[in-house]
């Protein structure tokens, strides 16, 4: 009795294996651009952190002391100091990603130009 194994066309398999990274590339640009858009929101915010911030400087210095304005400053600058530690993260985020998109589409290409007939 002979045993037969049916294969899929080679064709087939590589279709499958195209979708198969185009889909994680393209899930890696959406979380890039979902990065990106995050970034830009929280820079917005970092900079009229700065710019309150440096008002509130610009009153101290033309008054005596004021508790609050102080506290009013070291609560910014604790904002300022969070946003770019989280701007940081998010920049380190984009270039692993951007580094996995390389590295998928050069094995895919790889892979490719290994099935080639």
């Amino acid at each position: 009795m002979a045993f037969t194994f049916r294969i899929r066309a080679r064709e087939r398999d590589q279709a499958t294996d195209r979708t198969r990274f185009e889909q994680m590339v393209d899930t890696i640009r959406k979380t890039r651009a979902d990065i990106l858009r995050e970034s830009e929101g929280l820079r917005a915010r970092c900079e009229k952190a700065r710019c309150s911030a440096s008002f509130a400087m610009e009153a101290i210095e033309a008054d005596e002391e004021d508790a609050a304005m102080e506290q009013r400053i070291r609560t910014l600058s604790d904002t300022i100091l969070n946003c770019e530690q989280r701007l940081a993260e998010l920049d380190r985020q984009a270039l692993f990603l951007s580094s996995q998109e390389r590295q998928i589409k050069g094995f895919a290409s790889k892979l490719t130009a290994v099935n080639q007939p």
